[in-house]
C-alpha cells in the first residue's frame, strides 16, 4: 500500500535523535504500542486498524515491502520510523540479526554462551546456589539429570572464577 496522500501530518510526527547508528533516529512521536515491543503505530488513513509507523513510512518513501519479508531495524530502535534504517528481510534473518546485535549468537551463526555479572554460566550459578544450600552433589545429580563429575567441575571451577574476580 502507498500512502502519499496522507503524509504531510505524518512528517511531523517524528523527532530526529542520535541514538548510536550512523545517521540520526527519527522517533515515533506518536503512539507506541508497549504491548507489541515499543513500536509506533498510527492510523493507515485507508482502514480502521493501525499500521505500524515504521512500515507505513517505509511504504511511503521506498515503496511496499516484499511479499514474504519484514522490516528489520538496523539501528535496532524500534520507535525509529527513518526509510533508511530500514531492511527488507526474512523473518529468519531478523531473528538471527537481533541475537546477533545482542551477543547471544556469533556472526557464523554459532550460539554464544551467555554469562552473568561475575563472569558465571547459568548452570554454575545454579550448582553454587544448590551447594550453598546444603544440597550434596549426590542430590544435586538427581535432581538435575547431569552427572556428580560435571556437578563438581562446575562448582569448583566457579568457586575460582568468583576468588579471581574478588582479589
Amino acid at each position: 500500500m502507498h500512502y502519499k496522500n496522507t503524509i504531510p501530518k505524518r512528517l511531523k510526527s517524528y523527532k530526529e535523535e542520535d541514538r548510536g547508528h550512523t545517521t540520526p533516529c527519527w522517533i515515533w512521536q506518536g503512539y507506541i504500542d508497549q504491548s507489541n515491543g515499543g513500536y509506533g503505530k498510527c492510523s493507515s488513513g485507508t482502514g480502521p486498524y493501525p499500521v505500524s509507523s515504521h512500515v507505513w513510512m517505509y511504504e511511503y518513501f521506498k515503496g511496499p515491502v516484499p511479499d514474504g519479508l519484514e522490516l528489520d531495524h538496523l539501528c535496532r530502535v524500534r520507535s525509529c520510523c527513518n526509510p533508511d534504517h530500514l531492511e527488507p528481510v526474512t523473518h529468519k534473518e531478523n531473528i538471527r540479526r537481533g541475537f546477533l546485535r545482542r551477543g547471544v549468537v556469533s556472526s557464523r551463526g554459532e550460539r554464544k554462551r551467555v554469562y552473568d555479572h561475575d563472569g558465571l554460566l547459568p548452570f554454575s550459578r545454579i550448582v553454587l546456589s544448590y551447594r550453598e544450600s546444603g544440597m550434596s552433589f549426590e542430590e544435586m545429580s538427581a535432581k538435575t539429570g547431569k552427572t556428580q563429575g560435571s556437578l563438581r567441575t562446575a562448582y569448583y571451577r566457579a568457586k575460582m572464577k568468583l576468588s579471581i574476580t574478588k582479589t
